[in-house]
């Protein structure tokens, strides 16, 4: 048997060996193939019914002249993450599984109208002709190229509506939702169509998001121009007339994006404003937005979560008004104060913080978990559970209570012991989402999202009773239970902004305690000092405010008895169906049949033919829907040489983890295979993220006179630990490669170790990069990369490169540079570089200019050119060099 044949075996045995790996199922419909594992086949049905509605009515809306193709849609229920997303290259759709709360929505049902109004949008390409041409030639980039004309906000805006039209949910109907945007708008001078929807990376708030902007700018549109109005502009797209998405918006109202973007700031600005029992004015100063979030207090001691632009989170302990600790906390953590979400994460008691943590598995891209972690009173970290499935959590006298949602769906809360030692489990329905859990002795409060009967409940943990509902929520989102002896204290947005409620325990009667004019969060009860501490949102980020609260069983004078509240309107009212979208449809009418990985794995993406006067080749890539296996292929024909040439790659991913790769490549010189197996691992530091690769592989080289056969490995490992919101690096960043290459018909050895460290600078906008290459060659191949400056590093023996560059971006410009690009910020840098053999040295100073760009109006298709003028000593003379990196493409 040739090498070639032992080859090729050894990749297909290990391949077929785990083909009939999982239990994949799969329920097939005109317009989607939903893929999921046997074990939630009931929630696939469910899901699968909802998702048929919601595309009909999304078809309705935008409709396809050639009909929607059934979309590979896949149920990642092992992923805890709250998450989801249509995409290209290859064209799908990944719904994962962790609930997030979302307006008395339950999560499959977010993920079936969101994901299914991006189906929708995407196949929107093939109703034109240009497009279908690029997919001919060229595969799913015809589809790409249409995406990228499109801007985020009206992708995500677009769905976003869908929401809360089709829905009696939806984040239309989340006060939290635009709590940064509306504040911004009502307080400072609003930022132009431009700056609001690109950014700049160093603006008032942390970011302006596409689907707050994109919900009120394509309501406003639908509203005043016609629920078809984008529908007709998205078949003008590419075209003559309507090249680009503002033009082809144009072509129908009359007026650009910029105008239409100031009509609609005037009408929602009004509208707000109307809304508000305070006026506000739009002079006064801001400073930075640094928000506090009030987390635990008892007598002088206190805790908060503070969080700024240039600073990373933090939880800081005081004692009557002085720091006395102050601890870095996860930013996936802080998260959820910041977010629309506005849920607790953060436990204190007895200085002893504690959270939930996610963290992916240590090799597989789709299985990720939730687990305990503290950080004791001494700064000790550690986490207490391993490879659970937990959301959110309290610290009791006798360990945690916390929330489970499994892979299958089931939701659970969960008594701990203080070591992280599982005691008692409650069932809760079927995927439901608990959260904000507030513990009173044998009392559990939560809120509750994803049922029939949304709302704050009440577990009696002493007995055998179900929770029972304390507040069950009306068109609200409810949040953040705190309970006295009296009084159960609560956010509620039902009056169109989020405020703190109190509702007496027995008599349930309700009032309002705060009148924020943009929203309180995060009630704490300090019950020895009587102050109700929380967080109300200004211009600047989230402020610390105290009121009296004494718990006395009559209410406050100040307090606000409150009514029924009617029917709360919301900006796209008029877009709404005169009919409810979606009666409960039936589930058990679906055919579930067996989804077989290996008749799935072809799934061919992109092609293209290419050629010029000395040569014409063609490419062809394929990825199967569940990221097993990647293959590439080219091959072509070289005219002056009267030969062909080719190449092969495939990576197949086993389940446990590792990669198997295998290549052939023919070029007009010589013949390559290669067979190897990668390890690529990712390890969630608490406060960073490590990457480590492990790869090793034979390469056997044909030549006309000689055949050589190569043994490589590479061990990679890197460590980046979390920045600030507005920090252009990370405070640490260290990365070690090392590749070895061993000729085996030689012996002959050639190494390269690459180290790269990125450190802050003295300011949020500036860092220090550095990078050391060291090289041990013995053949004529070199291992380190081509410098523009020095001579090529083929010397035998060690070659050194250095490289320091220290980065300053001089902030802000959100500029138009015509129709195309868009200028955010400028970055400058001082260069030093160096290369050094036994015989040579050489070095070279200098200093780099590049803008930050963006292509088409797009957030996703950014570009730095990067113009640098450098001086070498050891020549005398002044060279300039320019590059051009794209990036997010």
């Amino acid at each position: 048997m040739t090498f070639r044949t032992r080859l090729l075996t050894g990749f297909l045995l290990l391949v077929s060996s785990t083909l009939s790996a999982g239990n994949w199922q799969v329920i097939q419909h005109p317009h989607f193939n939903l893929i999921f594992d046997q074990s939630i086949e009931a929630e696939a049905r469910r899901t699968a019914s909802r998702l048929a509605v919601y595309l009909d009515l999304h078809l309705t809306e935008l409709p396809i002249e050639r009909g929607l193709p059934p979309t590979d849609i896949v149920l990642m229920t092992d992923a805890h993450i709250a998450n989801g997303f249509v995409g290209i290259f290859p064209y799908r759709s990944i719904w994962y599984n962790r609930p997030a709360p979302f307006a008395q929505l339950e999560w499959l049902d977010v993920l079936a109208v969101h994901e299914g109004r991006h189906i929708v949008q995407f196949n929107q390409s093939r109703d034109s002709a240009w497009v279908r041409m690029v997919s001919f030639l060229f595969g799913e980039a015809g589809q790409g190229a249409f995406l990228l004309l499109l801007p985020d906000w009206y992708l995500e805006g677009d769905a976003t509506v869908s929401e809360t039209t089709l829905t009696e949910g939806g984040r239309g109907r989340v006060a939290s939702f635009d709590l940064w945007y509306r504040t911004d708008l009502l307080t400072q001078e609003p930022y132009d169509y431009e700056r609001a929807m690109l950014g700049t990376g160093f603006d008032r708030i942390p970011y302006i998001g596409p689907y707050v902007l994109g919900y009120y700018f394509t309501g406003y549109l639908r509203r005043t121009y016609g629920d078809d109005l984008f529908d007709e502009a998205l078949d003008d797209i590419g075209q003559w007339t309507g090249w680009t998405f503002n033009a082809a918006i144009r072509e129908r109202t009359g007026k650009n994006l910029d105008a239409l973007y100031d009509d609609m700031l005037n009408e929602l600005t009004t509208q707000w404003r109307h809304q508000l029992t305070t006026e506000l004015t739009t002079d006064a100063p801001m400073s930075e937005w640094n928000s506090r979030y009030p987390v635990w207090a008892e007598g002088d001691q206190s805790a908060m979560l503070t969080l700024g632009l240039t600073e990373r989170p933090r939880l800081v302990f005081e004692t009557a008004g002085q720091i006395t600790r102050s601890i870095e906390v996860p930013t996936q953590v802080a998260r959820h104060y910041r977010s629309g979400s506005k849920t607790r994460a953060i436990s204190v008691l007895n200085e002893r913080a504690c959270w939930v943590l996610e963290r992916a598995h240590l090799n597989h891209p789709f299985i990720s978990y939730g687990d305990i972690e503290c950080v004791e009173p001494d700064d000790r970290r550690h986490r207490l559970t391993n490879n659970d499935k937990l959301t959110s959590l309290i610290q009791t006298p006798d360990g945690f209570k916390a929330h489970r949602f499994d892979a299958q769906r089931r939701s659970s809360l969960v008594h701990f012991s203080a070591d992280g030692t599982e005691l008692t489990q409650w069932a809760l329905p079927t995927h439901t989402l608990a959260y904000d859990l507030f513990a009173q002795g044998d009392k559990l409060y939560f809120v509750l999202s994803g049922s029939d009967r949304d709302g704050i409940y009440r577990l009696d943990t002493r007995s055998n009773q179900p929770p029972a509902p304390v507040v069950l929520a009306q068109q609200e989102s409810l949040r953040a239970p705190t309970v006295t002896d009296h009084w159960l204290v609560f956010t509620s947005d039902r009056s169109g902004r989020d405020q703190l409620m109190a509702q007496h325990r027995n008599t349930q009667t309700q009032y309002q305690l705060t009148e924020s004019p943009f929203g309180a969060y995060y009630p704490v009860w300090n019950a020895s000092e009587q102050q109700l501490n929380f967080a109300d949102y200004q211009s600047d980020g989230m402020q610390q405010r105290s009121q009296t609260f004494t718990g006395d069983e009559l209410p406050a004078s100040h307090w606000v008895s409150v009514s029924p509240m009617p029917t709360r309107k919301v900006w796209v009212d008029a877009l709404i169906p005169a009919t409810p979208a979606l009666a409960e449809p039936s589930q058990s009418d679906w055919e579930v049949s067996q989804y077989s990985i290996a008749k799935n794995l072809w799934n061919p993406y992109s092609w293209a033919i290419l050629g010029d006067t000395s040569s014409i080749s063609g490419t062809l890539h394929s990825l199967d829907t569940l990221s097993k296996l990647a293959l590439s292929a080219s091959a072509g024909y070289h005219f002056e040489a009267n030969d062909w040439f080719g190449s092969l790659a495939a990576q197949y991913r086993l389940d446990s983890g590792p990669r198997i790769n295998a290549g052939w490549a023919k070029t007009i010189d010589e013949t390559t295979l290669n067979t190897g197996m990668s390890l690529p691992m990712a390890v969630q530091n608490r406060l960073g993220q490590s990457q480590f690769l492990l790869q090793a592989g034979v390469e056997q080289r044909f030549q006309p006179d000689n055949d050589d056969t190569f043994l490589s490995t590479t061990l990679s490992a890197a460590y980046q630990h979390q920045r600030a919101m507005q920090a252009i690096e990370t405070p640490l960043g260290i990365a070690e490669t090392i590749n070895t290459r061993f000729n085996l018909n030689d012996n002959e050895l050639s190494a390269l170790s690459d180290t790269r460290l990125a450190l802050a600078g003295w300011h949020s906008r500036h860092a220090l990069n550095a990078r050391l290459g060291s090289q041990w060659l013995n053949d004529e191949t070199p291992l380190l990369l081509d410098s523009p400056l020095f001579t090529t590093p083929d010397a035998q023996g060690l070659t050194l490169q250095g490289d320091v560059d220290y980065r300053i971006n001089l902030g802000p410009v959100g500029a138009g540079l015509g129709s195309l690009l868009y200028w955010r910020n400028t970055e400058i840098s001082l260069n030093g570089r160096a290369q050094l053999t036994d015989s040579t040295t050489e070095t070279a100073v200098g200093l780099s200019f590049s803008p930050n760009l963006t292509f088409f109006r797009n957030p996703v298709l950014t570009t730095s050119p990067q113009l640098s003028v450098y001086y070498l000593p050891g020549e005398e003379a002044f060279q300039v060099t320019a590059s051009v990196r794209i990036a997010n493409f």
